[in-house]
């Protein structure tokens, strides 16, 4: 059982490790509404040009928008991953309470049986000091 908990203990680290890292990586969904914002006013004000210009910045259009939607994405799918990370953080936390409280009543279990067999031997002792003063 103690090495049961050990593992779930080092699992729920690198999980919550896995976490702090996600976190990291996850930007506030306002800021990055704010950024998309900024990139789609961006596209939408950007001048037409002419000849080879409009060519060049059609193209710049198009990457933006393609970093747009790859950027929304991305902090979409971070979330996600973030938030099931999480969850099995919970879980493990959950099932580490439940083993220690398995071991500890365990642990109360062998010191109660420790208590009785001493108890016994105890009585065994009186008894065969009973029967040899008779």
């Amino acid at each position: 059982m103690e090495q049961g908990l050990r593992s779930r203990r080092q699992k729920l680290k690198e999980r919550e490790d896995m976490a702090s890292n996600l976190r990291g990586q996850v930007s506030d969904p306002e800021t990055t509404e704010a950024v998309l914002a900024e990139i789609e006013a961006w596209i939408n004000n950007c001048p037409e040009g002419v000849g080879i210009m409009k060519k060049r910045i059609d193209e710049m259009k198009s990457d933006a928008a393609s970093r747009k939607k790859s950027m929304g994405e991305e902090s979409k799918c971070l979330r996600e991953k973030l938030g099931t990370v999480e969850a099995e953080c919970d879980h493990i936390r959950k099932e580490v309470k439940q083993l220690e409280d398995q071991i500890a009543s365990h642990e109360k279990e062998l010191k109660a049986m420790l208590a009785t067999e001493q108890h016994l031997a105890h009585i065994k002792r009186s008894c065969a000091e009973f029967a040899k003063s008779r």
